[in-house]
Order: structure tokens, then sequence, then C-alpha cells
């Protein structure tokens, strides 16, 4: 289960991210904010930091939101704002935010950790194995990626694409497959990789090769970031760093600890990678 004191524990790997923070610009992170803040809501942690939550998705965001309404006693204004999350992992991984022990954690889609399940087990992982490293109270964000889908930049350079979703990869696949014609694509489905976020970004740090991946948002996450009132959210949610105002702690953690105490966000609808 996602407790807080769970994600207190996979917020240590949030800060991997830093090495891909640039390729991250164009993927939606959203928060739930309260009253007039622009700031996420977050929960004390017990080294005495604290710990914001975001979500790549607007549909888990909202029922986060609608989660920490049903347990107040007393109405409260709280709304799903959006931002970039490269800005995110910028703000906490910066000398500021690290000194005054603040962190964060991006809390998985459930489908898409279904979707990975489904594939590793498809590849031979044991139901233990994935209990272990890839489960709904892992933490981590999984991501799909197919061989043959590269992009070019400018100076020739190919990039392979991540996505967050497997739906997204193959979508994108059969598009090409498309309008290539069918005797210039194999036959067969191709087969899908999944790893997740934080050990991919590990690895392209330790090799070097951070420009060679390029990561696709989800295409619902976007679709909600390009709608006017997501975008207003978002234009309320800027700023250099998306930091706790004290003026709203007590608040935030008390709503967060309601929402939580609910059974954590398991509920939210909706291999060894190998070959990097």
């Amino acid at each position: 289960m996602l407790t807080p004191e769970n994600l207190a524990v996979i917020s240590q790997k949030s800060g991997d991210l830093a090495a891909i923070a640039s390729s991250l610009a164009r993927v939606p992170a959203f928060m739930v904010t309260i009253g007039n803040s622009s700031t996420p809501i977050s929960v004390v942690n017990s080294d005495g930091g604290r710990l914001a939550y975001f979500f790549l998705e607007y549909q888990d965001a909202e029922i986060f939101r609608r989660r920490l309404l049903q347990q107040q006693k007393q109405p409260i204004a709280a709304q799903v704002a959006a931002l970039s999350l490269a800005d995110v992992i910028l703000a906490y991984t910066s000398e500021a935010a690290l000194e005054a022990k603040e962190n964060f954690v991006v809390v998985p889609t459930m489908q898409t950790v279904v979707s990975a399940r489904k594939l590793l087990t498809a590849q031979g992982k044991t139901d233990e194995w994935l209990d272990s490293e890839l489960s709904a109270a892992s933490g981590l964000i999984p991501v799909f990626w197919i061989q043959e889908l590269v992009t070019q930049t400018a100076s020739g350079k190919q990039r392979k694409i991540m996505f967050f979703r497997e739906t997204d990869a193959l979508a994108m696949w059969q598009n090409i497959s498309a309008a290539q014609g069918a005797d210039q694509m194999p036959e067969e489905a191709p087969r899908v990789f999944v790893s997740d976020l934080q050990t991919v970004a590990r690895h392209l740090q330790s090799t070097n090769k951070t420009d060679d991946f390029v990561f696709a948002p989800s295409t619902t996450a976007l679709r909600v970031f390009a709608r006017p009132d997501a975008a207003a959210a978002a234009d309320q949610a800027a700023g250099p760093a998306p930091r706790p105002e004290t003026s709203a702690e007590a608040a935030e953690e008390d709503v967060a600890d309601a929402a939580f105490g609910m059974g954590g966000l398991d509920e939210v609808e909706e291999e060894e990678a190998g070959g990097f």
C-alpha cells in the first residue's frame, strides 16, 4: 500500500531523475493545492523534512483531491494544478530544497503498473519478483519502448523514444506502419520493453547517454494539460520552486494523512529492460 511511510522511502530515489530532468520538460506533472497556494500538498517526514506528492495523470490527482474533500469536516478549497515534471525535479533537487529537507515523489499510475507487470510476466518474471521490484507499493514509474521506434535530431542523431504508457508506444508503431505500408514494417507485433524511470535515469547517467533518449508524455496527460482550464492551473502553479508555504503546512498535513488513511492510492483507477 502506498502509505506516507512507503512514499517517504520511495522518494529517496527521486533525486536520480535530476540526470534526465531536461528530457522531461514536456512531461506534465499534476498536483493538488489548498486554498490560494500554488504549492503541492506535502507531509512531514520522520527526519523533519517535507514530502510533496505529484502525479503523471490528471485523473489520479483529481481522485486524490476528491478523497481529501471527503475526509474534511470543514469545507476547503482544493484544486488540481499542473506544471512540467522537469520543473518539479529541478526545484526539489536544488541546494535550497536539499538544505530544507524538502523532497518529492511521483506517484505511478496503477494502470501502467498493471501493463508493466503483464509484460514482465510474459517474459518469465515470477510473482515474487514482481511484488518486490514492480508493484503498486514500489513507487517505481514504468516506462515502455519499442527498439525500432526512434526519432532523429536535426544533426542526424537517432534517439530512442520512451513512453509512459504501453498503449502510446503501440499506437505510434501502428501509425508508422500504416504510413509506411505493410511491406516496410515487420508483420509480427513488436516487442515492448519495460523498465522504470528511476532505473533508466541511473543507467543513462552512468553511461553518459542522457541525450540518447526522448521521453514522450502520456497522450491522456497532454490532452488535459492542453485544455484552457488545465493551462490556467499550470499558470497558477508556475514558479521557480513549488515548495510548501509555512502558512499552509498544518492544513496540508492533516488533509494528506486523511486521504492516505482511506487505504492509500492503490485503488486509483483507471524484464529486465536489457538493450539500452
